[in-house]
């Protein structure tokens, strides 16, 4: 008998040490989950415990600080990587922007034009909202959030993505007149009045047939994307162009036997020997590659057209990536990135002091 009592108050001991083990621990992480809400508002609790229970399964992937392809290169070109890494491998994706405190216009051109081409293969696509309230309240004037939870997108030719004089647009085919007509409703902001600037619209014609050119045979390479933002201090317009094809070096390695710059390493070894893509880059930009490989002047078209709309004054500023390589020919800049692009994405400003003409010729 007195064993037993002896036993059972054993018993009784263990199980209350172990009640007070779980209080204790119980305690703690209580504590740990203040610490981590800590200046949190209740909006922000709520959804990091929708985050945790309904996109569980979602490959979370960070955005950059300062989404901007101009000003932070690398991290948002290993940030598209990831995306594209993902799409191809039809993986649902949940990117994380709750630390983005900077967005620009090709970084929301960067986030519409994946969330279209993860929809259209009915790859789910998801995302938060950035802490920072003035990058939240940018990111909400455009159609992104619209677009994850209301649209479900089927291929078709073209998107129209523009919200609250936020544009945004993608299209398979050359469309001038969409161009033409996008600089003719925005010149006033730079001239006071409505304006022709034939210099930025050869541009685009240039970057929307390159697109084809360069297009593979994945799904949504064929499409090129365009974003429009005004910004002051200085007063310019920027368009931030981007398609995701092969890129400009990889369709130069394959191209086929019929098309004059099949084999260009041969043909332009007697002439120049570019040490990598940065300075072929540069080669392109003045047309010393197309004479060389071709035996003829670039007579205004592809990529040294546009240099030459930047020479001439018809653009104020350029920078294109490709590939590995970036070039900023204003500031006779060419560089080796260590992460690369999949296509081609072209930055253009215009300002004020670049050649105009008045609508009635």
């Amino acid at each position: 008998m007195k064993k037993s009592v002896w036993l059972s108050k054993i018993s009784i001991r263990a199980r209350q040490k172990r009640i007070l083990r779980k209080k204790a621990q119980r305690k703690k992480e209580i504590k740990r989950k203040r610490a981590l809400a800590q200046g949190v508002c209740k909006e922000e609790l709520k959804w990091r415990n929708i985050y945790k229970r309904k996109f569980y399964d979602y490959i979370k992937i960070p955005a950059p600080d300062n989404l901007s392809l101009i000003d932070n290169t690398e991290s948002v070109l290993h940030f598209i990587s990831r995306l594209r890494e993902c799409f191809e491998k039809k993986k649902k994706v949940f990117i994380n922007l709750s630390r983005v405190s900077n967005i620009s216009g090709d970084g929301i051109l960067i986030l519409l034009s994946n969330l279209v081409l993860f929809k259209t293969r009915k790859i789910k696509f998801n995302g938060n909202y950035p802490k920072d309230k003035k990058t939240r309240t940018k990111l909400e004037k455009t159609c992104f959030y619209d677009a994850i939870y209301n649209f479900n997108y089927a291929e078709e030719s073209k998107y129209d993505l523009t919200k609250n004089d936020i544009f945004t647009h993608a299209q398979k085919n050359v469309d001038s007149q969409l161009t033409a007509d996008l600089i003719t409703k925005n010149s006033a902001y730079l001239w006071g009045e409505e304006r022709r600037c034939t210099g930025l619209q050869r541009v685009f014609l240039e970057l929307m047939q390159n697109t084809n050119n360069h297009a593979s045979k994945i799904i949504g390479d064929k499409y090129w994307w365009l974003n429009m933002e005004k910004k002051k201090d200085p007063k310019r317009i920027c368009f931030s162009f981007i398609d995701y094809g092969m890129g400009i070096f990889k369709s130069l390695d394959n191209k086929p036997i019929t098309d004059k710059l099949y084999d260009w390493v041969k043909k332009i070894s007697p002439w120049c020997n570019p040490q990598n893509h940065a300075e072929l880059l540069k080669n392109i930009f003045e047309g010393t590659f197309h004479k060389t490989v071709t035996g003829k002047e670039y007579r205004g078209k592809g990529i040294p057209g546009i240099y030459n709309r930047l020479k001439t004054g018809y653009i104020s500023n350029l920078v294109l990536i490709s590939n590995d390589s970036m070039g900023k020919p204003n500031e006779d800049k060419y560089e080796i990135l260590d992460n690369k692009l999949n296509g081609t994405f072209v930055y253009i400003e215009i300002d004020a002091q670049c050649k105009n003409l008045p609508l009635a010729v």
